[in-house]
């Protein structure tokens, strides 16, 4: 009886230290290396009865949702991850107003930053909260494009907004704290919503106004080396929002207004070809939506290639998937249709997206576009030659003619000739110029 007496003081230790633990690690997120704020809020609470004034900083990675449940969890804890580490590179350098990052619960993308207000700096005002998101937002969008954290077709973008928070002894601290992490998340969706009007708005205005140019890159027959054509690439205007092509077309299709920006895209492209040399082709880039509308329904796009003096056969449309074909049946009666009239047709990006091998199957294209992707460091890899040489066969056996894209130096191309590639193009080969060569 003694014995068990002993035993049993050391199972209730045992015991108590688990529970310490469960209820820490559902306090602290181990894998930010981050307590979420409920878990320091007695520190909040006794830094705030000296400096009477706090600063709150609320941010929030945009779309996280749709990125989580595209690339799956564990690369979106990588970006957390990433994003946590560069916040707190941001916080040592700027060691102002005795700054304490948190997350607001676990295993989410909701980091919250309080700053502290003390008689050695400036005075914590909304002029110098907001100051500081967007030196935060500019930060991190810096460190981002100088290593994306991940190799993944997917901007990164921020949440941001603030409040600020005095003591006030007839609240109960805790409800107050509360409410004014309320705020500055109000403030943050607020300001992406003011944000995403403003985008909306500049870009009506580009489609409106046509404000946009088209650079051409030339495709070459890679036995040869003879032009074989060029693809037309679009480029928004100089100091705008819009100035990186890949920002303007996702925003479009976040916004409904692709249809329109690729028309104008399109027609800019066909006005600046009128320099091209006879049998040159020209490689226009459609979305899937696009489609459907009466430019290629109703074969409206024939009036604008004779206005421009251009034969349907010199004219690949060249399908660019940013989402999924819904209808496969309509979209290959519509194809149909435009081979009828003698266009090509090409698919854009085999290999990643939605080029799978049900679109390939379903559109039979006349030219198979494989992605830069692929075609990176293939003189170095041998999945990936393995891989296209795979696509060279298949290529053979359904008259599918393959474009390289993105090959960027001599022993990329030493190998794609040797496995078998019909066409490229890259840097390496002709940069986009705005004027034909």
């Amino acid at each position: 009886m003694s014995r068990k007496k002993d035993i049993q003081p050391d199972k209730k230790t045992s015991s108590l230290k688990s529970d310490i633990l469960k209820y820490r690690n559902s306090l602290y997120d181990s894998i930010l290396d981050i307590p979420s704020y409920p878990m320091v809020i007695d520190e909040i609470r006794k830094t705030l009865d000296i400096s009477k004034v706090c600063g709150l900083v609320f941010l929030s990675i945009a779309n996280s949702s749709k990125f989580e449940y595209t690339y799956g969890w564990e690369a979106f804890d990588e970006v957390l991850k990433f994003v946590a580490d560069s916040l707190k590179e941001y916080l040592d350098k700027s060691k102002t107003h005795s700054p304490m990052l948190t997350i607001r619960n676990i295993r989410n993308d909701e980091f919250i930053i309080f700053f502290f207000e003390n008689a050695k700096e400036h005075d914590l005002t909304i002029d110098l909260l907001n100051e500081k998101i967007f030196e935060i937002e500019r930060f991190l969008l810096q460190k981002i494009k100088a290593n994306q954290p991940m190799s993944y077709k997917y901007s990164i973008n921020f949440n941001l907004g603030y409040s600020i928070l005095s003591m006030n002894p007839l609240v109960r601290f805790e409800r107050m704290l509360n409410n004014s992490i309320r705020d500055a998340y109000l403030m943050a969706h607020y300001r992406e919503q003011n944000l995403d009007f403003k985008m909306k708005s500049e870009l009506h205005r580009i489609i409106a106004e046509s404000q946009i140019k088209t650079a051409f890159q030339p495709i070459f027959d890679l036995k040869t080396m003879k032009l074989l054509g060029y693809e037309a690439l679009t480029r928004g205007p100089e100091n705008s929002i819009f100035a990186d092509p890949e920002t303007m077309f996702s925003f479009a299709l976040h916004s409904d207004l692709i249809t329109e920006l690729d028309r104008i895209c399109r027609n800019n492209a066909l006005l600046m070809s009128k320099q091209m040399k006879n049998k040159t082709k020209l490689f226009l880039n459609t979305e899937v939506q696009t489609i459907y509308t009466p430019d290629f329904i109703e074969g409206k796009i024939l009036d604008i290639l004779d206005s421009h003096n251009l034969n349907p056969k010199d004219i690949v449309i060249e399908i660019t998937e940013r989402s999924a074909i819904e209808n496969y049946q309509k979209f290959t009666e519509i194809l149909k249709i435009l081979k009828s009239l003698q266009f090509n047709i090409a698919l854009d990006d085999a290999g990643v997206g939605y080029a799978s091998l049900q679109t390939i199957t379903e559109i039979n294209p006349r030219y198979l576009k494989i992605d830069h992707s692929l075609v990176k460091n293939i003189n170095k890899d041998l999945i990936r030659r393995h891989l296209i040489q795979t696509l060279v066969d298949f290529s053979e056996k359904t008259d599918i003619l393959l474009i390289a894209e993105g090959i960027e130096d001599e022993d990329e191309l030493e190998v794609l000739r040797e496995i078998g590639i019909h066409y490229g193009q890259g840097f390496y080969l002709g940069k986009p110029d705005f004027n034909l060569i």
